[in-house]
Order: C-alpha cells, then sequence, then structure tokens
C-alpha cells in the first residue's frame, strides 16, 4: 500500500471514535498543531522525526481503553433518597372523580404538611400514601354519603424541565413515567443536549442522585416544584472531532509529502 494510503488510513480510522474530555482533546489540538509547524520547517527537522510527531500525535488523539462514551440508556439503578412505591408528596396534585357527584370532583394539591383538603370529608393526611391506598380510604369515606359511588384518583407532580429540551416548560407528570418519558413530553432534546447528565434542582441547590432515562419518576427523589434539567454538551465537545480530523489530515499529508520525496 502506497504511504499515502496507510497514513491516510490511519486518519480515517481514528477520526469517528473520539470520545475524549476536553483536557484529551486539548493535548490532541497541541500536538497536531506542533507537528503541522515542524512540517514548515523541514530544513531543521528530519522526516523520521515528523513522523514520529504525528504517531504522537494520532496516539493522543485515539479512543482510550474505556471505549466510546454511549448515551444509551443505562439500566435502572437504586437511587439514594428514592420515594418507596410512588408515595404522594407536598406539592402534588391529586384529580378526584365521583361518578355520582360530578359537583364534588376536582383537583385538589396537597399542602407542605401533607395534607389535602377534600369535598365533605375536610382535610386529610396523604403525605407517604400511594394513590391506590388514598383512592380506597376515599373510596370508603365517600360512600357513607354517595351509597354506590366510586371514586377513582389521578396524581401527577409539577415538574419545570428546563436546559437543553425543545419546550422547557412546567409540566403535570404522571409518576409513573420514566425520565425519557417527561423529556418527551418536553418535545425532545436538542442536538447539544448532554443526556448522560440529567439532574435534578430544588430550591436552587443540586440533588444528589443518579438518573437515566429508565428511571420512573416515582421511584426517583424528584418531588413537584423540583427542576428536571438536562444540561448541553460543551464546544469542544460538540466540535473537536470535525476540527481535529482537518488537523490531522493536513499533518499527514505533509508528512507523506516529505517522506515521498
Amino acid at each position: 500500500m502506497p504511504a499515502a494510503e496507510a497514513v491516510g488510513l490511519s486518519c480515517d480510522y481514528f477520526l469517528p471514535q473520539y470520545s475524549m474530555n476536553n483536557r484529551s482533546t486539548a493535548d490532541c489540538v497541541s500536538r497536531s498543531a506542533t507537528v503541522v509547524r515542524m512540517s514548515e520547517q523541514p530544513a531543521a527537522m528530519s522526516r523520521w522525526a515528523l513522523v514520529a510527531a504525528l504517531l504522537s500525535a494520532l496516539t493522543a488523539c485515539a479512543p482510550s481503553a474505556q471505549g466510546p462514551t454511549s448515551h444509551a440508556p443505562s439500566p435502572p439503578s437504586a437511587v439514594e433518597g428514592a420515594n418507596s412505591a410512588g408515595v404522594l408528596q407536598p406539592g402534588d396534585m391529586i384529580q378526584l372523580k365521583i361518578d355520582r357527584a360530578p359537583e364534588l370532583s376536582g383537583e385538589i394539591q396537597v399542602d407542605p404538611s401533607g395534607r389535602a383538603t377534600f369535598p365533605q370529608i375536610g382535610a386529610v393526611t396523604v403525605g407517604n400514601l400511594s394513590s391506590d391506598s388514598l383512592q380506597q380510604q376515599l373510596g370508603a369515606r365517600y360512600r357513607e354519603y354517595l351509597r354506590g359511588a366510586t371514586v377513582t384518583l389521578t396524581t401527577t407532580r409539577r415538574i419545570d424541565v428546563a436546559g437543553a429540551v425543545q419546550k422547557p416548560a412546567l409540566y403535570a407528570v404522571d409518576p409513573r413515567m420514566t425520565v425519557a418519558d417527561v423529556l418527551t413530553l418536553a418535545g425532545g432534546i436538542t442536538p447539544d443536549a448532554k443526556v448522560d447528565a440529567v439532574h435534578v434542582v430544588r430550591d436552587g441547590r443540586k440533588v444528589a442522585t443518579s438518573l437515566s432515562a429508565r428511571t420512573r419518576i416515582a421511584d426517583s427523589p424528584v418531588r413537584s416544584g423540583d427542576q428536571l434539567i438536562v444540561p448541553t454538551r460543551s464546544w469542544v465537545s460538540l466540535h473537536g472531532p470535525a476540527i481535529l480530523g482537518t488537523i490531522l489530515t493536513t499533518a499527514a499529508g505533509v508528512v507523506v509529502a516529505l517522506i515521498s520525496r
């Protein structure tokens, strides 16, 4: 194989596999730029020294042993501070529906003390109750007034979805939804989204947790009023491969031309 093809092949092999942090990217750019500067001074530098410099640049740009970073959803994992079985929390909304008394139906919010006030029944402590448990309790209470009445409940959490999503806004989220479902509700992610670093902010502070795309909201520490933020990738992460590709291709061409003399 001609030298030009061999060097070109090495560049093409490395470039599509970039998975580098900012430090390794900067190192690769620095070494590649050095090759270009050296190639402009052939009288002061031997051809083989240029080849060695090029190989050093390629090594800096090669993927690490850990392999490329994947943005695929990771398996569900235990989450510190998760809400057991999706229990009700302050700020959650309860949609009450009574088939025989539509005038009593409506939306009730859980107050900061974990209580909710229902028509005719009054205040009920609902914090740390599951939706199913509360529905059974309310059904029994309302049937004392309305014989044979059927009571159904739907609960939602008010979550502010922000960052690199198409439609950032406050959403009423079913706790059974996953993080991926919530991002879809917000119109999906933008091209520069860093989906493996989604995090939760509460009262201006980042909540220590680990979320994957498959994590259910009910199994996470996400509460009503929290922000679910999708950060953006850095400029280097977005444009580094294209820049490095240009630098390495130029350096390789210069070195091949010198070797071929």
